[in-house]
């Protein structure tokens, strides 16, 4: 019976549009928020297949067509102190700009690769590392610049599967943790080198062991850089795990029927804010011994990219049922606003950069989000698995296939409807755990 319903469930999921897919990848996607050095109260929104969105007074939009001719944004970041050096992380290899994003060029050596993760080194100007995502190309590492991205250094990993996560430690940026397909890895020196550490707890007897499919980095404590949070995602309930040695050993603190997807804690008292898409909002005042459920800014919301502003207000990106598609905080959770209208209007205009530079050119010719129904079919065959385990004997890492270049820019979500199986999806979910 219990298989049974895990397959219905299975069909289900398959059956149940929780949002459109438009544009070249399908629907956009705010990847994270940032807060630049040289304007901390301004945030960016990277949003995939949408580019850069800014509070500068008014919203400005840098169009992801101006940031790489290939879809597929997973993250951006300044370098310098000014906000001219940027580095992008593309689905089309490692662009680079130094105006402040009025041009962005390939940086050479990545040309064959995906870049899926970007970390800058917030205590050293021009100082950052990626970690790369490539399927089907050469072997996948981690790298390192020093000076503003004009040369890089690879830390000789040679993993033949993804670079999966990436979590710099907010109270020493030179710990690094990353999680790969394989496995799992810390760097003490700013990712110069890297060490073996563990995926999770020694597995129960009978249990195959987790593999970096499973695990996903969530957040270091702020106070101390050796004690990193994780999830266990697995079925019926996933593990929300804590190591206080750096990754070397793992207790796992609490299951919960969901993925947690993001956790920030509070600097000054230790207390945890943990975001997941059908379990909601929890808070822990007793370091994860216990939890409570907080009310989400809308009805079945689903929060996201937990971040801590340098004010210490939270930011969170809505990515489900809400008009607006970032919601602060400034009492830890307890009441949320809402920013950003989810249909693009706030946009007041394009970036700040001379008429005759590419940015500008590219963006002329984009869809103009803020004035016109840029809503339409994807022009491409979006993501597809890689189709097979990995040649590292890991587990099945399902993968991104390289995207075409862009021939349309068709993008515009607007605040999906909620999907019609998705009530009878989580009542079957519910009676599938009360069963496990």
């Amino acid at each position: 019976m219990e298989k049974t319903l895990i397959a219905l469930a299975a069909a289900l999921i398959a059956l149940t549009p929780l949002a459109p897919a438009r544009g070249h990848l399908g629907e956009p996607t705010i990847k994270g928020l940032r807060f630049p050095e040289s304007r901390p109260e301004a945030p960016w929104f990277v949003v995939d297949n949408v580019g850069l969105l800014a509070l500068d007074g008014d919203w400005r939009w840098l169009c992801d067509e101006a940031i790489s001719p290939v879809p597929g944004l997973e993250d951006l970041a300044p370098l310098d102190a000014e906000g001219r050096i940027w580095l992008a992380a593309t689905r089309g290899g490692l662009r680079r700009t130094v105006d402040g994003g009025c041009s962005f060029a390939a940086v050479p050596g990545f040309e064959e690769h995906q870049v899926g993760h970007l970390s800058p080194d917030p205590s050293r100007p021009g100082h950052a590392v990626i970690g790369t995502t490539t399927i089907g190309g050469p072997p996948n590492d981690v790298w390192r610049t020093t000076d503003g991205g004009e040369s890089w250094q690879a830390a000789g990993l040679d993993l033949t599967g993804r670079v999966r996560d990436m979590l710099r430690a907010e109270a020493d940026p030179d710990v690094i943790y990353v999680v790969h397909t394989g496995g799992a890895l810390r760097s003490d020196d700013g990712g110069r080198s890297f060490a073996p550490i563990t995926l999770a707890p020694p597995p129960a007897e009978g249990e195959p062991p987790p593999a970096g499919t499973d695990i996903g980095l969530l957040a270091t404590d702020p106070r101390d850089p050796l004690v990193v949070w994780s999830a266990f995602v697995r079925f019926p309930d996933s593990d929300l795990q804590r190591s206080r040695d750096g990754g070397q050993t793992w207790e796992a603190v609490a299951a919960f029927p969901d993925d947690p997807r993001s956790l920030v804690i509070d600097p000054a008292t230790g207390h945890l804010l943990l975001a997941m898409a059908l379990e909601g909002l929890r808070r822990s005042t007793d370091d994860g011994a216990s939890w409570d459920v907080l009310f989400l800014p809308e009805p079945n919301a689903w929060l996201d990219c937990l971040t801590r502003g340098p004010d210490g207000r939270l930011w969170a990106c809505v990515r489900r049922n809400a008009p607006y598609s970032v919601a602060i905080s400034d009492d830890f959770g307890e009441t949320w606003s809402g920013r950003f209208a989810r249909d693009f209007t706030d946009i007041a205009g394009g970036w700040a950069c001379p008429a005759d530079s590419p940015a500008i050119a590219a963006c002329a010719e984009a869809c103009d989000r803020a004035t016109e129904d840029c809503s339409g079919e994807a022009v491409d065959g979006g993501v597809e698995p890689d189709g097979g385990p990995d040649p590292d004997g890991g587990a099945p890492d399902a993968g991104e296939a390289p995207p075409p270049p862009r021939d349309d820019c068709a993008a515009l979500p607007g605040a999906p409807a909620p999907a019609p199986l998705l009530p009878a999806l989580l009542a079957l979910l519910a009676l599938i755990r009360r069963r496990g």
